[in-house]
């Protein structure tokens, strides 16, 4: 069994680390790239020796790349994001930057949507930002929807996948998808002392058993029993999840349908049972496992977790004391429950 080395191709603005083709030119100590689904926002972090060479600027386009030197599979691109700290010391320097979340999080404006599906939204607000979609899935159409500019667009469109119970997150070239989840891309084995290194695992009881959700009246009732703004009988517009015990209740002004109220509802009870088993857990340095794909643990200590679970947040760290490591936040599907 041969010993691969950690391996890396940076490029930041004009100027390109490879250390595949130039080993000793490489000024790089520690390379520090953590993504995850929103509401977190991607971030990377460089360390590099000050040897004189020429420093990035703060606006330049950032492309890392992470493998093994001799490995079949070649480099995996990890994360692609615009610098935003260039942090000079006498030995070291430190460069910071974030993916489209960050943008998207700056970004306030006053947009008004009427008749438009999430996922339209989620693309006219990107757009408005300057920031690309990669993928989005559609839903029920919203009648109504006020992205005013006391939240940034960043929240918008969180708000809008919690409301539909898709996922939210940039893919490694930076644009955004949006879209159930599914059984995700690409399903990982990871067996316990062979690829699993450390793990932490949280199991608690579901936070509610069931959910209601309530939105606001559209006023398109006709007769005595239909204000503008009130309605006597808010049942056909109500959204429910679950049939016994406690309650969670979800109200938003943006659920003025039967169809959204009862997605919106279906949303958070299975956002609540999945949050019932979720965890991290450290692997060999793997830069293919990406969000969107799953993991199968296997041959773990604890039974219940021999299961499959959703990534929801990876983080890849390149350092002299640890060589490459690959941190895993997953929760659990409802397959696994």
């Amino acid at each position: 069994m041969s010993l691969l080395s950690p391996t890396y191709r940076l490029t930041l603005g004009d100027q390109r680390i490879d250390m595949g083709s130039e080993p000793r030119a490489s000024t790089v100590t520690q390379i520090d790239v953590q993504r995850a689904m929103a509401p977190l926002v991607d971030r990377f972090e460089l360390t590099l020796a000050k040897l004189g060479t020429r420093l990035p600027k703060r606006g330049d386009t950032a492309e890392i790349e992470l493998g093994f030197a001799g490995s079949d599979t070649g480099l995996e691109r990890v994360m692609t994001g615009e610098i935003e700290e260039v942090d000079a010391g006498p030995e070291h320097t430190r460069i910071v930057g974030f993916g489209a979340g960050a943008i998207l999080s700056r970004s306030k404006a006053n947009h008004s949507f009427r008749d438009k599906t999430a996922a339209d939204m989620i693309s006219d607000l990107a757009n408005a930002a300057g920031v690309k979609v990669a993928d989005t899935e559609t839903s029920e159409i919203f009648p109504t929807y006020i992205a005013d500019a006391r939240l940034s667009a960043f929240q918008h469109m969180v708000t809008l996948s919690e409301l539909t119970g898709f996922d939210l997150y940039c893919d490694t070239e930076n644009a955004l998808i949006f879209k159930g989840f599914g059984n995700g891309k690409t399903l990982f084995p990871l067996d316990y002392g062979e690829d699993v290194i450390a793990y932490q695992v949280e199991s608690t009881l579901a936070a509610a058993e069931r959910v209601e959700a309530w939105g606001e009246s559209p006023g398109a009732s006709q007769g005595a029993d239909s204000w503008a703004w009130l309605t006597k009988d808010f049942a056909p517009r109500k959204g429910s999840a679950g049939t016994s015990g406690s309650l969670r209740v979800l109200e938003h002004a943006a659920l003025r349908t039967g169809e959204t109220a009862q997605r919106a509802a279906s949303a958070l009870l299975r956002r609540i049972e999945n949050r019932r088993i979720r965890g991290q857990l450290t692997v060999l340095g793997n830069p293919a496992i990406t969000l969107g794909d799953t993991i199968r643990l296997q041959s773990m200590p604890e039974p219940d977790l021999n299961a499959t679970f959703q990534i929801r947040g990876v983080r890849h760290r390149i350092t002299k004391a640890t060589g490459f490591l690959t941190h895993l936040t997953f929760q659990a599907l409802e397959l696994s429950l």
